[in-house]
């Protein structure tokens, strides 16, 4: 039988909280970014490249038009989504119920003719990109089908560190 001392008890016990310590501490390495949100456009959409300022533009629908008779349909996933939550707070500066608050006053006061089109997934969002000319969608990373583009923002694509939409 193993005799142990309040000092050994005392000991293992400071051994064994310093180790879990170590172990459970967050790692000190890099963070991985955030996956990137993509602009995904039509082909019908005569730009290949946006400001981020002319995007939130679009988004909050002080711009319609692409050019004159090409009108933008803003496509966005319902909420919860985290491309939702990415482009409301980024690109709107607007919380989530501003935001839908917003929409609501444009199209009651003759605005916009319509909110954005919410959607409940990236395929549905992409299906209806195909279909509407002018259509703009933020979505999720991923394969994005042809003939629909991604777009930069800023000069940034998507695989780059310093694209804005993260």
């Amino acid at each position: 039988m193993v005799k142990c001392t309040r000092a050994a008890l005392l000991r293992a016990t400071l051994v064994l909280a310093l180790l879990l310590t170590v172990l459970l501490a967050p790692s000190s390495g890099a963070a991985a970014a955030p996956a990137p949100v993509l602009v995904v456009v039509n082909p019908a959409v005569p730009v290949s490249n946006v400001a981020l300022g002319q995007l939130r533009a679009y988004v909050t629908g002080r711009e319609r038009f692409w050019v004159p008779g090409l009108r933008v349909e803003l496509i966005v996933r319902a909420t919860p989504s985290p491309e939702r939550a990415s482009f409301v707070e980024l690109l709107s500066a607007m919380s989530e119920i501003q935001f839908q608050q917003y929409w609501i006053g444009e199209v009651f006061r003759g605005r916009a003719t319509s909110a954005p089109r919410a959607v409940p997934d990236r395929t549905t969002a992409l299906a209806l990109v195909a279909a509407l000319p002018g259509a703009l969608a933020l979505v999720a990373d991923g394969e994005v089908p042809a003939p629909l583009r991604v777009m930069t923002v800023d000069g940034h694509a998507p695989a780059d560190p310093s694209y804005p939409l993260r």
